[in-house]
């Protein structure tokens, strides 16, 4: 047999054991029917996807990335997925962030999914942020070593506003894996956990179009992020609490 034909059976081998993983994660007694696995979200205005199941940082629209000290892993306690998550250490500053030529803007009309999981100590750093153009001028959320940093904070400065901060109700820091969603409409902010509407705020903002950081403080290369991620999702669309659940079952 060809060299090229043993990658081919090697490689349908992983993926029927990756499938047999999904069937034994979601249906509690397989018995070789269909339990209506289905793979696609189909929602539509995604534009940037980081599922990190083959242990790198391909995003499936082709976003370029630049990375420091990224690893990945598929130990327990994780969620119910297959693949790999994304592993952040604030002891080595690792982060990702999103590269030029490509921009993400996020603002009013877009939202934010991933699911992370916040590992326990005093402070687990910045999940994500933008860097509007240079500090204080931009918007994260995380903990950021504030005294609430087991709850999420999301922070936002622009030159025509004061600091704008409100908090998740839920507190994360509980070294399990959460869903978080993220819903920026011209109404205010809306930030879901595992699902449900967690907390909101009447405030607005402009558009940020910038890279975009997963672990760390964009710009000021600080507040580095302890935990895991996976699943990083962003939307051209205001997800409706209808989807968001969706994400959260998928």
């Amino acid at each position: 047999m060809r060299v090229s034909q043993l990658k081919k059976v090697k490689t349908a081998l992983n993926n029927l054991n990756l499938e047999i993983q999904v069937i034994s994660d979601r249906c509690n007694n397989y018995d070789g029917d269909d339990c209506n696995i289905t793979r696609a979200l189909n929602i539509t205005g995604e534009f940037m996807y980081f599922s990190f199941d083959n242990g790198d940082l391909a995003d499936k629209y082709g976003i370029p990335t630049e990375s420091y000290g990224m690893s990945f892993s598929d130990a327990s306690p994780r969620k119910p997925y297959y693949g790999k998550y994304a592993v952040f250490n604030k002891a080595t500053s690792s982060n990702f962030n999103t590269n030029s030529p490509t921009w993400v803007t996020f603002g009013t009309g877009k939202s934010l999914s991933l699911w992370l999981r916040k590992l326990t100590n005093t402070d687990s750093g910045v999940v994500w942020s933008f860097l509007m153009s240079q500090p204080p001028l931009f918007q994260h959320m995380g903990s950021n070593g504030l005294a609430s940093s087991d709850n999420l904070e999301f922070y936002w400065k622009t030159s025509s506003t004061l600091p704008i901060r409100f908090y998740s109700s839920s507190k994360l820091l509980d070294n399990e894996w959460h869903h978080l969603a993220v819903v920026c409409k011209a109404t205010g902010v809306d930030i879901y956990i595992d699902g449900v509407l967690d907390n909101s705020s009447s405030s607005t903002f402009d558009p940020v179009t910038s890279n975009i950081k997963f672990g760390g403080l964009q710009g000021i290369n600080s507040a580095f992020f302890s935990g895991h991620m996976d699943e990083i999702r962003m939307f051209n669309v205001e997800l409706t609490a209808a989807q968001i659940q969706q994400i959260y079952n998928y």
